[in-house]
């Protein structure tokens, strides 16, 4: 299997991951299914997040604030999270935006296990990881199907590049 078929980008906040997965969409114009993270509220320590589908356009919290930390809501993955992965497996689309994961579903083995399920599909996965230490993220960047472009290392232009020639070389197997 020479061609990486996942594509993972991580770095720190604010660093510029969801621009950049942005940008690789608008370049790729290809359609795609999964979810984006989307800033809520605002609160005195940052913003409180939603999920979205990309397809349905449903959203459901994923983080509240409780007077002094941010919370997870851990259900959302196992319920919009989950009818949303499930959906994108059985898509017609190629391309699955999973944007992003990171700690609140860390305990959320159904909605793990629908990651792993795409992963291991013939979709083409482009996610973004927050740059944590969480175990199974640390697993799914061992695996050998699966190409992490770090913005902590790399230039936002250089990723950039890399990542949509990757996308069009993939375009041109595929035809």
């Amino acid at each position: 299997m020479g061609m990486m078929k996942n594509i993972f980008i991580t770095g720190d906040r604010q660093i510029g991951k969801s621009t950049l997965l942005n940008h690789i969409l608008s370049e790729c114009q290809k359609e795609y299914v999964g979810y984006r993270t989307l800033p809520d509220q605002k609160v005195s320590i940052g913003y409180t997040y939603v999920m979205q589908d990309i397809t349905t356009q449903e959203t459901m919290s994923i983080s509240y604030y409780d007077g002094n930390r941010m919370m997870g809501i851990p259900e959302t993955f196992s319920n919009l999270g989950v009818r949303c992965l499930k959906h994108a497996l059985k898509s017609s689309c190629e391309i699955v935006v999973l944007d992003e994961l990171g700690r609140f579903e860390q305990e959320n083995l159904d909605f793990i296990e629908s990651v792993y399920d795409l992963l291991d599909s013939e979709k083409w996965v482009i996610a973004v990881l927050k740059n944590e230490p969480i175990s199974y993220l640390l697993q799914m960047k061992q695996r050998e199907d699966c190409q992490l472009y770090d913005l902590n290392t790399l230039s936002f232009e250089q990723a950039e590049q890399m990542i949509i020639s990757e996308i069009k070389m993939k375009g041109e197997e595929d035809e």
